[in-house]
């Protein structure tokens, strides 16, 4: 969404400008009322901060940053102009990096950053080189450009392996105000992080990462058939605290093969804190090819896309057939392990203690009818 600036006579887009796909709708925030239009972004990014760094006999870490979230390709060679190897910055980022491996001692290498918006405009750099360490030990160099960008959101805390896509963004989170953090990435499930604040916080980072496995920050498995486990983090430590975010709403979808091969049961987002806990999920919509869902959190770290699936059927009796079975309400967030209920007498011993009772009834009757012949009277007529 795009605004008209009377005393710059340009255009200029709002804050927080974001288009909903789901819904099909573009919203930013203004100050003033004034003109608006949906306008196209025309405008590539600009690119700055470009550098090698971290250079070792094999790899080289290249950062650089952009005026605008984009994607970043890297290409690279041993030729001035002759870029035979390329690497990926997939996430549409401010501050993009990516690692150069399998590279060879004493080495100069010549590489161009290229940076591609959301709106598919791409602005490429000028040429950068640098030399790899000798096998000997010798000093690395690095020519071209200046220093590396900033960051946003802090380091991660999970295992580096285990990150499959990484998806980050920096959006200004404002007091009462909804900020929609919407995430393009086709291996991405989660298409919104719509956080609400308590404070203006400023330019915070939020970033989403895809697990090949199981969290390393969690002690167990998810409950339930996993469909993806993902990280969310919001700021640096110590910010997704409700003294600064007030309501905070994540968007996802879910393949509908997946969900065809894996029903009976729910789909449910579950968060890890301590334990898992399951969060209230409800269902938006579906296509052709995925189903939509929203759950409300209040903390963010790591959690897991499952289907929640009822107790399994046991036999009568058994400890297993009387767990109870959580419940997901916005009041009431189920978490496991309930523990048992009593468990009612099974059906073939109230038949028993039925029997045994007619048994003792009728031995009475039988004595008392012995006796009574035993010891009859014979009344005389008068």
């Amino acid at each position: 969404m795009w605004t008209y600036n009377t005393t710059a006579s340009r255009w200029e887009i709002t804050d927080n400008s974001s288009v909903d796909t789901i819904n099909k709708t573009v919203t930013g925030y203004t100050s003033h009322f004034s003109i608006f239009a949906p306008l196209a972004d025309v405008t590539p990014p600009v690119i700055s901060g470009i550098a090698a760094s971290s250079i070792t006999t094999g790899s080289a870490a290249v950062t650089w940053t952009t005026d605008e979230a984009a994607q970043g390709t890297v290409r690279y060679g041993t030729g001035s102009g002759v870029y035979t190897s390329t690497e990926e910055e997939t996430s549409n980022v401010t501050s993009g990096s990516v690692q150069l491996t399998g590279l060879s001692a004493g080495t100069r290498y010549y590489y161009i950053v290229s940076s591609k918006d959301q709106s598919g405009n791409t602005a490429n750099s000028t040429e950068m080189s640098f030399t790899t360490s000798s096998s000997g030990g010798g000093s690395s160099s690095a020519s071209g450009g200046g220093g590396g960008g900033g960051g946003g959101g802090g380091a991660s805390a999970e295992n580096a392996t285990n990150i499959e896509v990484k998806e980050k963004y920096d959006l200004h989170i404002f007091k009462d105000k909804v900020t929609a953090y919407a995430f393009t990435n086709r291996s991405n499930p989660v298409l919104f992080v719509n956080i609400t604040g308590n404070i203006s916080a400023g330019e915070i980072n939020t970033a989403v990462e895809i697990l090949r496995n199981t969290s390393s920050l969690v002690k167990t498995h998810a409950p339930g058939p996993v469909y993806k486990n993902i990280n969310i983090w919001v700021g640096t430590s110590g910010f997704a605290v409700p003294k600064n975010i007030k309501d905070a709403e994540i968007t996802f979808r879910v393949e509908k093969e997946w969900v065809n091969q894996n029903e009976p049961g729910t789909i449910t987002l579950y968060h890890y804190d301590s334990e898992w806990v399951a969060l209230p999920t409800r269902k938006i919509k579906e296509d052709d090819i995925f189903e939509y869902y929203a759950a409300q959190t209040g903390k963010f770290s790591p959690f897991a896309i499952t289907m929640l699936r009822a107790a399994a059927q046991e036999p009568a009796g058994s400890v297993a057939a009387a767990q109870v079975t959580p419940v997901v309400t916005a009041d009431n967030p189920a978490k496991l392990n309930q523990g048992p209920i009593p468990v009612a007498p099974e059906k073939g011993t109230g038949i028993m203690l039925i029997a045994m009772a007619v048994l003792v009834i009728i031995t009475a009757i039988l004595a008392a009818v012995y006796i009574f012949e035993k010891k009859k009277i014979v009344f005389s007529p008068k």
